[in-house]
């Protein structure tokens, strides 16, 4: 199926469009807070080289989080009115999942994912082949407790690449930047699979790491 799949949770964002014949088609960007500036513009390149329209859409899948407040608001926003108008399924699929699912697949020990927050707060999981376990928003240092007791954790996501130099203190491994950040091409995957086993998501609710700064001056 044509699967149009959108990354806004964290700095670097993009779309990813994978067609029915398996070709593959990105548009990235690394631009803090320019999501909403940029992403129609990703999504018409994707179209343009896929020689595809919105049309042609058979599914959109997008990152619903945990990640940055007002980058998720924008991808779903942008998901829930591209569905609506072409009345197309739409898929949430967790950044927890996009990150430790694929290391997971590689890496012949125990993956754990930190994604970091605005402040010396990650959201913590552990993943295994197949299966990313529940995740809980903690301070770096009750994070990095977990992983000490522990031989060969490989460490994923933007907390890994935030805090790579205490991690590597404490012997911890953390991999390229590259992977450090969800792949919009593994949205799109996750996307299909999900669609596959539960159908589609009646709507998309954002995972945040933190009540948004806003709710918490008014609290």
């Amino acid at each position: 199926m044509n699967v149009l799949a959108i990354e806004t949770a964290t700095d670097r964002g993009g779309v990813a469009l994978l067609t029915r014949d398996g070709h593959v088609f990105t548009s990235t960007f690394h631009a803090p807070r320019q999501h909403g500036e940029l992403l129609s513009g990703c999504v018409q390149a994707v179209l343009q080289m896929s020689g595809l329209s919105s049309e042609d859409l058979e599914l959109i899948a997008v990152d619903v989080g945990p990640g940055s407040f007002t980058g998720l608001r924008i991808g779903i926003a942008f998901a829930t009115a591209l569905g609506q108008a072409r009345q197309l399924p739409l898929v949430g699929v967790r950044q927890t999942d996009a990150l430790g699912l694929p290391a997971a697949a590689w890496w012949p020990g125990q993956v754990a994912v930190w994604i970091h927050d605005r402040r010396d707060f990650v959201y913590h999981a552990w993943a295994t082949r197949g299966r990313v376990g529940r995740a809980s928003v903690v301070k770096v240092s009750q994070a990095l407790s977990r992983l000490r007791d522990k031989e060969g954790v490989l460490v994923v996501g933007s907390g890994a690449q935030a805090f790579r130099d205490l991690l590597a203190k404490e012997g911890l491994l953390v991999p390229g930047e590259g992977m450090n950040f969800p792949d919009p091409v593994e949205i799109a995957r996750l996307g299909i699979e999900i669609y596959g086993r539960r159908g589609a998501d009646r709507a998309l609710e954002p995972v945040y790491l933190q009540p948004p700064l806003a709710s918490e001056k008014e609290a």
